[in-house]
């Protein structure tokens, strides 16, 4: 993932509130590659990559000053899709997720 000194700039702008998390989202997740299927799935079947579209997996740019948890730049948080929050700000898409939806994190 990108350095911090790329997003200098960027903090000093964006400062989340409200129990808010700025949160840069992971791109490619090794090892998620589709592989054709050797055997006949239910329809219903889903993916690895299906499933984890359920959920996402992001770093921390920046957490609101009233969060119970203090979230360190590049812990990793996993919390459900449907829940990102997506804002267009001055051309600039920024994601932010509630504190209280992240499912787990942690520091690699």
């Amino acid at each position: 993932y990108r350095n911090k000194q790329i997003y200098g700039v960027l903090m000093s702008f964006i400062e989340p509130q409200n129990k808010r998390i700025y949160v840069e989202l992971e791109e490619n997740l090794p090892g998620l590659e589709e592989q054709p299927s050797l055997i006949l799935l239910p329809e219903d079947f889903k993916t690895s990559k299906e499933v984890l579209r359920e959920h996402t997996i992001a770093l921390v740019v920046r957490a609101a000053d009233d969060c119970v948890k203090q979230f360190e730049f590049g812990t990793k948080v996993v919390f459900p899709t449907h829940l990102l929050e997506k804002v267009e700000i001055r051309g600039g898409e920024y994601c932010f997720i509630l504190e209280s939806h992240i499912i787990a994190s942690w520091v690699e």
